[in-house]
C-alpha cells in the first residue's frame, strides 16, 4: 500500500465517529424538516415567508437524502473515496464535511467548472 493510500485510509474508530456525527444530524434535519413542515401545515407563516419556508424544506431534504446516501456508503465500505478519482478522502476533511464527496483536488476542480 502506498503511503498516500496508508494515510486516508479510514480506521473502523474514524468511521465510528463519522457515522455518529451523520447520524445525530440526521435525526437534527429530520426533525427540523418536520418542524418546517407542520409550520406551512399549521398556517403559521405568511405569504412571503412561505415560500422561504418552502425552500427550506426543500433544502433540507435534499440534505437528508445526502446524509442518508452518506450512511449507505458507509454500510457498502465505499465511503471515504473520492467520486472524481476514486482516491481516499483524509479523515481531517471528513471530519469537517462528513458528507464530502470529493477528495480536495477533485473538489477544486469541480468548484472551477
Amino acid at each position: 500500500m502506498k503511503a498516500d493510500e496508508e494515510r486516508t485510509r479510514l480506521s473502523r474508530l474514524q468511521v465510528r465517529v463519522l457515522r455518529e456525527e451523520m447520524e445525530t444530524q440526521l435525526v437534527w434535519r429530520t426533525t427540523q424538516l418536520s418542524d418546517l413542515k407542520g409550520s406551512i401545515e399549521n398556517g403559521d407563516v405568511q405569504d412571503i415567508s412561505r415560500q422561504e419556508v418552502l425552500a427550506d424544506i426543500a433544502a433540507t431534504g435534499r440534505v437528508i437524502a445526502e446524509i442518508r446516501r452518506s450512511l449507505d456508503k458507509v454500510d457498502d465500505g465505499t465511503y471515504g473515496r473520492c467520486a472524481g478519482c476514486g482516491s481516499g478522502i483524509p479523515f481531517d476533511r471528513l471530519k469537517i464535511r462528513p458528507l464530502s464527496r470529493y477528495c480536495m483536488a477533485c473538489q477544486l476542480r469541480h468548484e472551477s467548472r
